[in-house]
């Protein structure tokens, strides 16, 4: 049954099978007016930038010439600085010449100072010692001088009892 309804179809609508080629033929020229309607869409849209670009251009024009003012001046003023800074380089180099020279003089006297603390240490050392055998010498002397008066005393015990012994004696003698 159903393919008589499509022969029946077929035999009432003769072009029935055109239809698919004339759709297809007519998405085709839809598409192209489309296609032209987005170009002249986008041909507004260039002129339209392109207004835009010379405006901007313009302006850009305009501040460029501006920059190189303010360029200029800051070039006359860059070499007033740069003399400044020359000028402050120079007298840089000379104090760090002058410095250097104060920094070898300064690390001579610091080696003189420390050759002179540690010659104060040995002196000290030296001293310490000294002292110590002044006093022991002193120690030793009043030792030695006790001694020498209790030999002393010893003598003149001696001496004494020698001249009573020679008294005894001489009186013994005389008798």
């Amino acid at each position: 049954m159903e393919v008589s309804v499509e022969n029946e179809v077929k035999e009432t609508y003769p072009d029935l099978s055109k239809v698919p080629q004339k759709y297809h033929d007519l998405k085709e020229v839809f598409n192209k007016i489309k296609t032209k309607n987005a170009l002249a869409h986008a041909v507004q849209l260039a002129h339209h930038d392109c207004d835009l670009l010379r405006e901007q251009y313009d302006e850009e024009q305009e501040a460029k010439a501006e920059l190189q003012r303010v360029m200029s001046k800051a070039n006359s003023e860059v070499a007033q600085w740069r003399t400044k800074y020359e000028e402050s380089q120079a007298e840089l180099e000379g104090a760090q010449k002058e410095a250097r020279a104060l920094n070898t003089e300064m690390f001579k006297r610091k080696n003189s100072c420390e050759e002179a603390l540690d010659h104060l240490e040995t002196l000290k050392r030296e001293n310490k010692n000294l002292q110590q055998e002044i006093s022991d010498l002193t120690e030793h002397i009043s030792e030695t001088g006790k001694t020498i008066h209790e030999l002393e005393k010893g003598s003149q015990r001696v001496l004494f009892m020698s001249c009573k012994l020679l008294l005894c004696c001489r009186s013994a003698q005389s008798c």
